[in-house]
C-alpha cells in the first residue's frame, strides 16, 4: 500500500543502485558520512519498495524497465537520472583534483585536508554548491573561486545574489573572488 496518497493497491518502486540517499549538496562538509541516509529507513515507513539495481533499458511501448536483468512493469514512470561528474583523464596534476560529487570523492578530499591548515584551494563553479564549498574551505584556508558566469551565485536568483554580494570582495586583477 502506498501511504503517500492513501491508495490501496498503489505500488511505488524506487530503482537505485545504492542503499543510501546521498545529500550531494552537503558533501563539502568536514564529515561527509553525515550526508547519507539509509533508503530503507525513509522508504519502508511509507510503503515504497527499493530495488537495488541500475536501469539498463526502458520500453515505453510495453511500459517496462529492465533493471538488474529483471523486467519491472509500470503505469507511470518518473525518470530522475541525476548527473555525474566526468573526471578529466591524462591531465597533469589530476591526482590532486578532488570532487564532492560522490561520497567517495568527498571522503578523499576530507582525508587530503585532514590536519592541514593554511592551505590554498581552487573551487570551480560559483553556483550553490560551489559557494557552499568555497565558504566552508575558506574557514580553514585560502580559496580562489572560479566560474565562467559574470555573476557569483547566478543560480540563487537576483535577490539572493544582491543580499550575498557584501560577503564577497574583489580579489586580484583577474576579477577572482574570495570570501571576506
Amino acid at each position: 500500500m502506498g501511504l503517500a496518497r492513501g491508495d490501496v493497491g498503489l505500488r511505488v518502486t524506487l530503482i537505485a543502485s545504492d542503499e543510501h540517499l546521498v545529500l550531494r549538496p552537503r558533501l563539502y562538509e568536514p564529515e561527509p558520512e553525515l550526508a547519507k541516509v539509509e533508503l530503507g529507513r525513509i522508504l519502508g515507513p511509507i510503503g515504497v519498495e527499493h530495488l537495488r539495481a541500475s536501469v539498463t533499458a526502458i520500453d515505453t511501448g510495453r511500459r517496462v524497465v529492465v533493471a538488474g536483468g529483471t523486467e519491472v512493469g509500470y503505469d507511470r514512470l518518473v525518470l530522475a537520472a541525476g548527473s555525474k561528474l566526468v573526471q578529466p583523464r591524462g591531465l597533469p596534476g589530476a591526482g590532486r583534483l578532488f570532487d564532492i560529487d560522490t561520497l567517495d570523492g568527498a571522503r578523499r578530499l576530507t582525508e587530503h585536508l585532514r590536519g592541514r591548515a593554511d592551505y590554498s584551494a581552487v573551487v570551480v563553479g560559483a553556483g550553490f554548491v560551489g559557494l557552499e564549498a568555497a565558504t566552508e574551505l575558506a574557514g580553514r584556508g585560502r580559496v580562489l573561486l572560479v566560474d565562467r558566469s559574470e555573476v557569483v551565485g547566478h543560480q540563487l536568483g537576483p535577490v539572493r545574489v544582491r543580499r550575498s554580494r557584501p560577503r564577497w570582495t574583489s580579489w586580484g586583477s583577474s576579477g577572482g573572488l574570495a570570501p571576506r
